[in-house]
């Protein structure tokens, strides 16, 4: 199992769909031993939440089965370990389903909600956290709490608590992508002279 994270971390930086649900087939539940279970959840979970972010736009039915098979595999990954940055991944999560469920957005967006005040309780300074609770303040309309000055706020603490790399986790929320979403917060505000 020491090269899954490896790979997932290619497909991540790479957006290939077809690498990505070709691996997805290939990661063996049996290969882990019961004490490191959770990570089994943790990678298909994350694997499917990439995949639907990635689909997003271009195919929002499809995003959304990989965001409902993305959930239950978090949910399972908690149940097993409560770590900050599963929790912080299924408020994204949850996020995106709600996103694209309108009829059921706000049950939805609460699961968001609930699962990232899990996140800070569990770990106020992880960058991980940090990043996702930012991406939610960025998108979030400020009549449901958006605020992109408390996201430019969280993601320049993320950038400063970055963390280094664990060899079985995704090392994802490096400095680079803190940067892009600092950039994604300009932008909004239209600070296209500070997005660069």
């Amino acid at each position: 199992i020491i090269l899954i994270p490896e790979k997932i971390n290619k497909i991540y930086f790479s957006f290939d769909t077809t690498m990505a649900e070709n691996f997805l087939s290939n990661i063996d539940s049996t290969e882990f031993t019961e004490e490191d279970l959770h990570l089994y959840y943790y990678y298909m979970g994350f694997l499917h939440h990439h995949l639907g972010k990635v689909k997003y736009v271009s195919a929002p039915k499809e995003a959304l089965i990989h965001f409902f098979a993305a959930n239950k595999y978090f949910e399972k990954a908690i149940e097993l370990r409560q770590e900050a940055e599963y929790y912080a991944l299924l408020s994204s999560s949850y996020g995106k389903t709600a996103s694209l469920s309108p009829f059921t957005a706000i049950y939805w967006g609460w699961k968001a909600k609930s699962e990232m005040d899990n996140a800070l309780a569990s770990d106020s300074t992880d960058s991980k956290v940090l990043l996702v609770a930012a991406v939610h303040l960025m998108h979030l309309p400020k009549a449901f709490g958006g605020d992109r000055k408390k996201a430019r706020g969280l993601l320049n603490k993320s950038l400063k608590n970055a963390l280094p790399k664990n060899n079985k986790l995704i090392n994802w929320a490096d400095k680079s992508e803190i940067y892009a979403y600092i950039a994604q917060v300009e932008i909004l505000d239209r600070n296209l002279d500070l997005a660069n």
